[in-house]
């Protein structure tokens, strides 16, 4: 049961201000008065009142009410507190501009407008000030630059303890610390009422706060995090963080000094959801989880509510720090350097708004936000939202390898197996992603219940490799192709690691090992490209004409290959033209519309190309033991690939072909 007692109108402040803090305690106390006699619906007043005062240095009430004629910029937490804390401030004197702006009005709410009227109205004397939760993108720049003070407006618990006091008669005793952060005035005013008790209010600031807050109630259910695997440097990320948390919380360590800032890069399906969820289990911090769709589908769409929801996220994850917030997909922000005329005056206020949400996050001796973003393309992300003192790491998720894979299984079966040995349904495994592992299990539990038994390995390889349903010929092609990229990689110096014909959704088969270094030279780059091809060239030297196996998507071996290429010459500056074109990523598409850059391109490609033939007739006979192999097998190690070859080096009979002599 609450408590509650009769409340001095105790402000809190230095007896030595007392005299200057006469005129808004009378106010508050008129408007609270007018209230309780009325009934009508004017507690904003009274909250903005009690909000901007305590708000308020004793040094800018002197200079608000004292100055003949004052420039005054007013930040406020929100788009809603814009005209309550316009209302508000009217009281501490006369105003010849009183400029309230919320960036809901594109074209109004901007620095080249409202300039004539400031400069009039200051250079006569009077006063002027702009209240935005955005100053410098959404007030005149005269405004700014004539500014004699810069309030920053913030809810604290003291003013809404004020306003519960006025509206209720009542000081609350049992008040949360951080009860309004992430509410709008609105909410807040809704629940402090006339005639009723202050325990009441404060009951209902509580439900309205829990109403606003996106915790993401997924993380009781996440796994362990000891229990992931295949996340590399990302794990250990986030071993080091719940490390130094709990140092930081015995003391150890001040909170300041911890990486508390990332962002997870990878294919979709890899996993960056669970990782975040996981680590939030396992440091003891409430999960915020959101995306720049979900500001987006939770409001209209407006700039204004856009930007209210980004507050919302990050007051929530403030008033309960130390917490996270999980920024999905943030590649959904469009980088600045890419942005064109037409979306530009969208989209500059509200970057710069989440850029200052997320330096008021991660900054400052009280900020304890853990901030973790994820994309699937960490190159397209905005310079500034990766620099240093924002989401300044990067931590790159692979395809999980053997181990993680088969980590990732046991991970899902939930202890069933234990005794079995599960390994070679996780080398059949080979480029699933931890979402198609766990679909996996799922379909194995389901052929086990189908068949009226126990789970079984078996119905494990089944449900990660079911049965090949493609012809002999279109299953001989595509084990030659996957043949020639081995023999291409161990010609050329490149880690093969794994190779598999067994059919995923996007692909017929695939060879796995390492790529280039940071560092190559044309020639390295070069030697890839020609393994790129050389499951082309194995087709025509082996079979006959080529296929479509070597197009296709934008994964596929030519896709590859040619923005390798186009690199060549529009990125790295390794070719005959110094000039940068483009990243990596952006080179391919530029040589689609420049007919010099794809002449070159193609150009490079065709002498490749025959450098794979000559590569893959030299060894024909370990590309075609290898593709018979994999006919058996399906899937072969890495060492299983290197006795293979060693077997067949030096036998000249080829045993691999079309019953009619050729694929035509």
């Amino acid at each position: 049961m609450s408590t509650e007692h009769e409340g001095e109108d105790d402000f809190g402040e230095l007896q030595s201000d007392r005299e200057a803090d006469v005129e808004v305690e009378n106010n508050v106390a008129h408007l609270a008065g007018s209230l309780r006699k009325a009934r009508c619906e004017s507690g904003a007043e009274i909250l903005a009142g009690a909000v901007l005062k305590h708000s308020l240095t004793p040094e800018q009430k002197r200079a608000l009410r004292g100055a003949k004629s004052i420039a005054v910029v007013v930040e406020v937490p929100g788009p809603a507190w814009a005209e309550p804390i316009a209302t508000a401030i009217r009281h501490f004197r006369s105003w010849g501009v009183v400029d309230a702006r919320t960036g809901a009005e594109r074209l109004k709410d901007r620095p080249d407008r409202g300039n004539d009227e400031i400069s009039r109205a200051l250079s006569t004397g009077e006063s002027c000030v702009g209240i935005s939760p955005a100053p410098l993108q959404q007030l005149p720049t005269s405004l700014i630059g004539a500014a004699d003070l810069w309030v920053k407006v913030t809810p604290d618990d003291l003013a809404i303890s004020d306003t519960i006091l006025a509206v209720t008669g009542r000081r609350p005793r049992n008040l949360p610390p951080g009860a309004v952060l992430g509410l709008d005035p609105t909410d807040i005013v809704a629940a402090i009422r006339v005639g009723d008790t202050s325990a009441r209010a404060v009951e209902r600031l509580r439900a309205a706060a829990e109403a606003r807050t996106v915790v993401d109630r997924e993380v009781a259910d996440a796994p362990p995090f000891a229990s992931l695997h295949g996340y590399g440097a990302a794990k250990a990320w986030g071993e080091n963080l719940i490390a130094d948390l709990a140092a930081w919380r015995q003391g150890k360590v001040e909170f300041g000094s911890i990486s508390t800032r990332a962002v997870l890069a990878s294919e979709p399906g890899l996993g960056k959801s669970t990782y975040v969820r996981s680590l939030a289990k396992a440091a003891g911090v409430p999960l915020f989880a959101t995306s720049v769709g979900a500001w987006f589908s939770s409001t209209d769409g407006h700039l204004n509510s856009v930007i209210q929801r980004v507050d919302q996220v990050f007051n929530a994850a403030r008033a309960v720090t130390p917490a996270m917030i999980f920024l999905d997909e943030i590649d959904a922000l469009p980088n600045r350097a890419n942005l064109g005329s037409r979306n530009r005056d969208y989209w500059l206020p509200l970057l710069t708004h989440v850029f200052l949400a997320l330096d008021s996050a991660v900054s400052g001796a009280n900020a304890k936000t853990i901030v973790i973003g994820a994309t699937n393309h960490a190159e397209h992300l905005d310079a500034a939202l990766t620099r240093p003192g924002r989401l300044d790491k990067i931590l790159k998720i692979g395809h999980p390898d053997g181990a993680a894979r088969e980590g990732i299984l046991r991970a899902h079966l939930h202890g069933d197996l234990a005794g079995e040995n599960i390994a070679p349904a996780a080398e059949m495994a080979v480029g699933m992603t931890g979402a198609d592992l766990a679909e996996a299990v799922k379909h194995a539990r389901r052929l086990a219940r189908v068949a009226g038994r126990s789970l079984a390995t078996a119905d494990l390889i089944e449900a990660v490799a079911p049965a090949d349903m493609r012809s002999p010929e279109e299953r001989r092609v595509v084990a030659v192709h996957e043949a020639g990229h081995v023999i291409g990689r161990l010609t050329l110096g490149f880690v093969v690691s794994s190779v598999s014909i067994v059919e995923r959704a996007d692909a017929g088969g695939m060879t796995m090992g390492s790529g280039p270094s940071a560092v190559a030279g044309r020639r390295a780059i070069e030697d890839y490209i020609v393994v790129q091809l050389c499951g082309r060239a194995a087709e025509q030297t082996v079979l006959g004409p080529a296929t479509t196996g070597a197009g296709g998507g934008p994964g596929s071996d030519l896709a590859t290959a040619a923005a390798w290429a186009a690199s060549i010459h529009a990125s790295y500056g390794l070719a005959d033209s110094l000039v940068w074109r483009a990243p990596p990523p952006d080179a391919a598409r530029i040589a689609t519309i420049d007919p010099a850059l794809r002449a070159l391109v193609d150009a490079d490609l065709k002498r490749l190309l025959a450098r794979a033939m000559d590569l893959v007739q030299a060894r024909r006979p370990a590309v075609e033991a290898v593709a018979e192999r994999l006919l058996r097998d399906r899937h072969l190690s890495g060492d299983e690939i290197q006795r293979v070859v060693a077997e067949a080096e030096g036998a000249a009979t080829s045993t691999l072909s079309y019953a009619d002599g050729g694929r035509q």
